[in-house]
Formats: structure tokens, C-alpha cells, sequence
């Protein structure tokens, strides 16, 4: 199985060890992808893109307007956006 923490608690599977090493890459601004097998969590993927230059200047603008916030930008993990 390969999903996020939400699917392996919804699928009893505990990610043990791994659950400190996946915030380390959630914190760096990775989405976090675990591996199962067999009902235990055997590796975890991060993955990443790259950020715009411009990204930082449209954020920028959405909060000034007001129209930024966490919630709102279309991110997996809210610790993501803190890493931009």
C-alpha cells in the first residue's frame, strides 16, 4: 500500500519510527507518501517540487489582499506552506 498518514490510521497501520523522519521531510516542504506491506509500514517517500520564483511574489499579494491563508492554499500538510 502506498498512501499518506491519513490511510494508514484509517487502515490500523502504525508507521512507528518512520512517523518522526516523515515531519523531518513534511517540515522541509515534502509531501509525505508511507509503504506498507503486509500491514506494516516498511519505507516512506518524500516528494517534492521545486518553487517558483514567482510563487513567493503571489503569496505575497493574496495576503496582503487578504485572501491568503493557510487553509486556503491548495496544499497537502499546512507544515508545507510554513516551509515555503
Amino acid at each position: 500500500m502506498l498512501g499518506n498518514r491519513q490511510i494508514l490510521d484509517d487502515s490500523d497501520i502504525d508507521p512507528g519510527v518512520l512517523a518522526g523522519k516523515a515531519e523531518g521531510l513534511r517540515s522541509e516542504g515534502q509531501t509525505v507518501m508511507f509503504i506498507a506491506v503486509d500491514g506494516k509500514t516498511t519505507g516512506l517517500l518524500g516528494v517534492a517540487d521545486p518553487i517558483k520564483k514567482s510563487t513567493y511574489e503571489a503569496v505575497a499579494l493574496l495576503r496582503r489582499d487578504g485572501k491568503a491563508k493557510k487553509d486556503r492554499i491548495t496544499m497537502p500538510e499546512a507544515s508545507v506552506v510554513d516551509a515555503m
